[in-house]
């Protein structure tokens, strides 16, 4: 590492590692608002509002400058650390937006500064808030797929579906159910989606042979 310490690729892909990450960072920020922490590397500053095209441009190879250069190499080393820090911050908190009921404003007041293996230990957690409620989806994401599925389906008919009555699945389903349908067949179809709505329950592999006329 010694041997390296100013080595001008290391340089170069330490800045260009700090681009690319300052770049996903963007891209979180357009979907959750910008995430305010202060920085790991400048405590005194709040990380989403430092500089990088001044910081990246002080500190840079300098041929004639060893020592500058390996100090550079040590700021560059360290403003990675600090965006990747960033980074996870705002993975939580787009975790956070997504496992909540409801939308949680972005603050404009800055956050407790923390430490690396803090920050790391509070996006493991949200990852599993993040997995469990995968879990807890999934039945019905597998159920509304089915649906897809049977809709799609070349010898699919809405009116023989419909007998199948208390055994359809969740009304929400049938009215995207009713939704696609119409738009792909039947416009008249539209009347009975009251009859959808008024069937809840869950639906089962026969009923839904009833509906294709196929034999699996």
């Amino acid at each position: 590492m010694t041997l390296l310490l100013g080595n001008q690729n290391c340089l170069e892909g330490l800045r260009k590692d700090v681009t690319d990450v300052q770049g996903i960072i963007i891209e979180v920020f357009s979907r959750v608002g910008a995430v305010r922490y202060p920085s790991w590397k400048f405590p005194d500053k709040t990380s989403c509002d430092l500089d990088l095209v001044t910081l990246l441009n002080r500190f840079d190879y300098v041929e004639d400058d060893p020592e500058y250069t390996q100090h550079s190499h040590i700021v560059l080393f360290e403003l990675v650390i600090d965006r990747l820090v960033l980074l996870l911050q705002s993975f939580t908190h787009y975790v956070d937006l997504l496992t909540k009921e409801q939308c949680i404003p972005s603050s404009k007041s800055v956050g407790p500064s923390m430490s690396v293996g803090l920050v790391v230990k509070k996006y493991w957690n949200s990852m599993l808030k993040l997995g469990n409620l995968h879990q807890q989806m999934l039945p019905d994401l597998v159920s509304f797929s089915s649906i897809l599925h049977i809709c799609y389906h070349p010898s699919f008919d809405l009116y023989k579906f419909c007998l199948v009555g208390p055994f359809l699945c969740k009304p929400i389903y049938m009215i995207k159910l009713t939704s696609i349908w119409n738009a792909k067949h039947m416009p008249h179809s539209s009347q009975l989606s009251n009859s959808f709505v008024k069937s809840p329950g869950k639906l089962y592999l026969p009923f839904c042979l009833i509906a294709t006329n196929t034999s699996w």
